[in-house]
């Protein structure tokens, strides 16, 4: 419900800026790109939340990799969005909600998925006895995993989200 409200909040002050550069279709153009790129930045992190053996198991690396397609991502939407007609509040909302976006996926994507056959596992080896599969192991690894990347970017999500009204820093930049 939360990210429903918060698309609904972003697309009013979309149409706001597309109004105001006389221009009411750049409002779903705004929106296309804004999806379009959060997706992208999904799908290259989601392989480095993977439990995986060797280079790619060395937590400093995956947090490096994973900063640098955020850090990536961010700019490419500031690009995308750059113009007089554009607020601070939709620069700050498309990266903040954007990374609420890659929460989102991972939450229902990856961690509930994990934790609704974890969670009958366990139950059937409780109730029947039955032993836990071999993959039971590397399924908590990754929703561990996961879990860790939201909760790192919970932080700039909520700083970008309360400098939409808060801290007008973006439209100050040079285009």
């Amino acid at each position: 419900m939360t990210v429903l409200v918060g698309l609904r909040y972003f697309f009013t002050i979309l149409s706001a800026n597309a109004g105001t550069a006389g221009n009411p279709s750049l409002a779903l153009g705004w929106l296309g790109w804004w999806f379009l790129v959060w997706l992208a930045a999904y799908a290259l992190i989601y392989p480095l939340q993977l439990p995986a053996k060797g280079a790619l198991d060395n937590p400093w690396l995956r947090a490096f990799a994973i900063t640098i397609i955020l850090i990536a991502a961010s700019w490419l939407i500031l690009e995308l969005n750059s113009g007089p007609e554009v607020s601070n509040s939709q620069l700050a909302i498309a990266i903040g909600g954007g990374l609420g976006l890659l929460m989102l996926l991972n939450a229902w994507g990856v961690v509930w998925r994990v934790q609704k056959r974890l969670i009958a596992w366990t139950r059937a080896s409780v109730e029947n006895g039955a032993p836990m599969p071999a993959q039971a192991e590397r399924l908590a690894r990754w929703a561990f995993i996961a879990s860790r990347v939201a909760f790192w970017m919970s932080f700039p999500m909520l700083f970008f989200m309360a400098a939409a009204e808060h801290y007008p820093f973006l439209t100050s930049m040079p285009h």
